[in-house]
C-alpha cells in the first residue's frame, strides 16, 4: 500500500474533504411500465433487481424483461458506461441498495424499481461503486430504511449519505487494488462455471447418442441390460447413530452430502457395489429427478421408496459406471416431467428408454473419463467456493480500510 500511502502523504496529509453523495452525483430512477407493455420478442430489455447478483455485485444477464419501444422511455435511463445499477426497491431489504457497474454503453433500460447513480467530474465513477458496496454504506442504508415499512431507497436517503473526496488520482490508485481483487474473484468463479459447463457439455451428448465415441453403437433397450428394483419405505427406521446411509432424493442431489443413518439389520433394500439408485419422483422441473447415485461399496446403503435400483445384468455387456452416466438425467426419461404436476415414474418410464451400447472397452473409456471430470468437478465446487468467499473477506477488509480517510477540518 506504499503507493497510496506516498499519494496520501502527497496530495492530502491533513485529510481529505468528506461530502454528501448528492454533491459529486445525480441519482436517476428507472422507467415506469404496465404489464401490457411487455412483449416476448422484440422491444428493448428492461433490467430489475435480479439482474444484480449478490454478493458479488455484478451484472446477472439471465433472465431480462424486454418492454414495448413506446413505453415512454427517456434517454436518461438507458444503461451507459459507468453508471452504477443500483436496486431502490424491493421486497426484500437484502437486495435495496445492491449496486453493479456498467462498463460498456449498452441497450438497456432499467426499471422503475431501479436506479442509476451518475458521478460529477470530482469521482471516479468506479471509486464511487467501491463507496456503495462499503459497510459504511450498509449501516447508512440499515439505519434510513430500518424506520420504514416500505423497502424504498429514495433521492433523500441516497443524497444524505456523506463520502471522502479524495484527489482523483488518489482515488484512481484505490480502483487499481480493489478491482484486483473483485478480479481474482470473477476467475475463480468462471473456471468453476467453465467446469461445470464441459461436464454438462458432455453428459448432454452422452444423453442424447451424439458423443462421437458412440457412431457405431448398437442401440438396446435399457431392460435388456439392467435389472430394477424398488426401493422400500425406511423412514420410521432411521437412526442417527446408524453405521449405515439410507439413499434419497435429497441424498442423490446432494452427491451423498446430506444422509440420513440406518442400522444394517434394518436395511429392506440392500444395495451391491456398482449398483444404481436412481429418483423416480420429484417437484416439476426439479433438478433430483431421474438423477443418479453411483454405487462403490456393499452393504452400506439402504434405498429409500420413490428410489429405485438398476444393477447390470452383465457387466463384461454393459459397464455399470458407463450406464450410470448414460442414465443420469437423461432426456429420454426428463420428458416425463410436464412441467406443471409432481411426476413419478413408472418401472416402464425408465427401462424402456434407449442406449447407444458401443463395445465394452469403449463405455469403459467412455466411463472413466467422465468420472474424473465429474470427481474433479465436485472437488472444485467444494473447494473453489472456500476460496472464492475467503477472497471476498479479503477484499472487503481491504475496501473499508482504503475508503477511510480523515476529514480534512475546515479552517
Amino acid at each position: 500500500m506504499s503507493r497510496i500511502d506516498d499519494l496520501i502523504q502527497e496530495l492530502c496529509p491533513d485529510g481529505v474533504t468528506h461530502l454528501a453523495l448528492g454533491e459529486v452525483a445525480t441519482y436517476v430512477r428507472g422507467v415506469t411500465y404496465a404489464k401490457t407493455d411487455e412483449v416476448a420478442v422484440g422491444g428493448v430489455g428492461i433490467l430489475r433487481s435480479n439482474n444484480i447478483k449478490i454478493p458479488e455485485n455484478v451484472l446477472d444477464l439471465t433472465d431480462i424483461k424486454r418492454i414495448r419501444l413506446d413505453s415512454n422511455l427517456k434517454e436518461t435511463q438507458r444503461l451507459s458506461k459507468n453508471d452504477i445499477l443500483m436496486s431502490a426497491a424491493s421486497g426484500s431489504k437484502q437486495h435495496v441498495g445492491k449496486v453493479a457497474y456498467i462498463f460498456k454503453d449498452t441497450d438497456f433500460y432499467f426499471g422503475s424499481f431501479m436506479a442509476v447513480i451518475r458521478s460529477l467530474n470530482s469521482m471516479n465513477s468506479r471509486f464511487l461503486f467501491h463507496l456503495l458496496t462499503s459497510d459504511s454504506f450498509n449501516k447508512h442504508l440499515e439505519a434510513a430504511i430500518s424506520s420504514s415499512t416500505i423497502n424504498n431507497l429514495n433521492a433523500s436517503i441516497l443524497y444524505s449519505f456523506r463520502i471522502p473526496v479524495p484527489p482523483l488520482e488518489v482515488q484512481r490508485e484505490i480502483v487499481s487494488i480493489l478491482d484486483k481483487f473483485t478480479e481474482l474473484e470473477a476467475e475463480l468463479e468462471a473456471e468453476l462455471e467453465a467446469r461445470k459447463h464441459q461436464r454438462t457439455y458432455v453428459i448432454h451428448a452422452l444423453g442424447r447418442g451424439t458423443l462421437p465415441q458412440l457412431r457405431g453403437a448398437r442401440k438396446v433397450q435399457l431392460k435388456e441390460l439392467v435389472h430394477f428394483e424398488n426401493g422400500k419405505p425406511h423412514e420410521t427406521l432411521v437412526d442417527p447413530e446408524g453405521q449405515c446411509e439410507l439413499i434419497t432424493s435429497k441424498f442423490i442431489s446432494s452427491n451423498g452430502t446430506l444422509a440420513r443413518r440406518i442400522n444394517p439389520e434394518d436395511i429392506r433394500t440392500p444395495t451391491f457395489i456398482n449398483d444404481i439408485p436412481i429418483v423416480l419422483s420429484d417437484l416439476p422441473n426439479g433438478r433430483a429427478l431421474a438423477k443418479c447415485f453411483f454405487v462403490k461399496r456393499d452393504n452400506f446403503y439402504a434405498v429409500n421408496q420413490r428410489i429405485a435400483i438398476l444393477r447390470s445384468k452383465d457387466n463384461s455387456i454393459a459397464d455399470p459406471e458407463f450406464l450410470y452416466h448414460y442414465v443420469n438425467r437423461n432426456p429420454q426419461i426428463l420428458r416425463f416431467d410436464n412441467g406443471s404436476t409432481q411426476t413419478h415414474l413408472k418401472q416402464s418410464d425408465v427401462v424402456n428408454m434407449s442406449v447407444l451400447l458401443p463395445d465394452i472397452e469403449v463405455q469403459r473409456q467412455i466411463a472413466g473419463s467422465l468420472t474424473k471430470l465429474e470427481t474433479f468437478t465436485l472437488s472444485m465446487s467444494k473447494g473453489l467456493p472456500a476460496e472464492i468467499a475467503a477472497r471476498r473477506k479479503q477484499y472487503e477488509y481491504y475496501r473499508d480500510q482504503l475508503l477511510t480517510f480523515k476529514e480534512l477540518k475546515s479552517a
